[in-house]
């Protein structure tokens, strides 16, 4: 299974970093419009039109997929922990792996929003996305000191970079 994370996360890393690469050579919007969602007298939803589908279906499978791993990976640390077990090696390796490809798109998102913050925001599911972050924040905020820590290790549910600026 380890070794299955592994492949996916290589094959994301690329993707992200093509998508990323294309993110910022896409058509930026004029000043006008920066000004114009930035002082709400035009939409953001109007300014999507100028965002490439292909952008758009990165980010909705990209959305999805993050929240499907801190999901599953919250699920299998928190069962460990409740249990008093120890997972075993590929286990481990699975949850590094996981924890690593976490990090990686939430970096891509961070990459996204500080070049285009008005694209970004424009796209379909960037709401949900950072209402979804911030109920994590909440959640860490609500659990034991023990489940939250500086870096994200196996036995820990929350992890500093994961919760301030998703990555």
């Amino acid at each position: 299974m380890a070794y299955d994370l592994e492949i996916a996360r290589l094959g994301w890393k690329c993707y992200s970093r093509i998508i990323l690469w294309a993110w910022n050579k896409a058509r930026k919007p004029t000043p006008e419009e920066d000004r114009a969602v930035s002082e709400g007298l035009m939409s953001s939803a109007s300014l999507a039109h100028s965002i490439s589908h292909q952008f758009i279906a990165y980010f909705t499978s990209a959305c999805l997929l993050v929240k499907a791993l801190v999901d599953s990976r919250t699920s299998v640390v928190h069962a460990f922990r409740t249990s008093g077990s120890q997972p075993d090696g590929v286990t481990l390796s699975s949850l590094e792996v996981a924890t690593r490809h976490i990090k990686a798109l939430g970096r891509a998102f961070r990459r996204m929003q500080q070049t285009a913050l008005p694209r970004f925001v424009a796209l379909p599911d960037a709401g949900p996305l950072v209402l979804y972050y911030w109920t994590k924040v909440t959640e860490a905020g609500n659990s034991p000191p023990e489940f939250i820590a500086g870096e994200m290790m196996p036995g820990t549910l929350f992890s500093f970079p994961v919760l301030i600026i998703g990555h």
